[in-house]
């Protein structure tokens, strides 16, 4: 039951970044949260939202495959690889990525703790 909730709350947090909903990446995104992004730059939860409501960079798809949870109490682990479709600094980027990340279950709800990507060699 866990493992289908917190894939649920990622699914939501893609998808939120993809729409730019501000409120929903609010409710999904720890106030600790550490987003380290492929290029090795380090936003918090404050800057992530304020860099999308700015267009500083836009998330226009991604693509999960290979994703495995894993639980240990309140915290999940998951990591796997992504495609992501990035406009950033008026260019559009493709980014294959390994990634990993940290969710913690506050109260009833999942909360992204800490997000780690790695860029891949691309294969398409």
């Amino acid at each position: 039951m866990y493992n289908d909730t917190v894939l649920t709350a990622d699914d939501r947090r893609y998808r939120a970044m993809i729409d730019v909903n501000l409120a929903e990446l609010d409710r999904v995104l720890s106030d600790d949260l550490v987003y380290m992004h492929s290029s090795g730059s380090v936003d918090s939860k404050a800057s992530l939202i304020e860099g999308l409501e700015r267009r500083k960079f836009t998330f226009l798809s991604a693509e999960t495959s290979g994703t495995t949870v894993r639980l240990y109490g309140d915290i999940a682990v998951l990591h796997g690889k992504v495609k992501l479709q990035v406009q950033a600094g008026g260019r559009e980027h493709r980014v294959q990525s390994g990634f990993t990340t940290v969710w913690n279950l506050e109260g009833a709800e999942w909360r992204l703790v800490h997000w780690q990507s790695t860029p891949l060699p691309a294969t398409d």
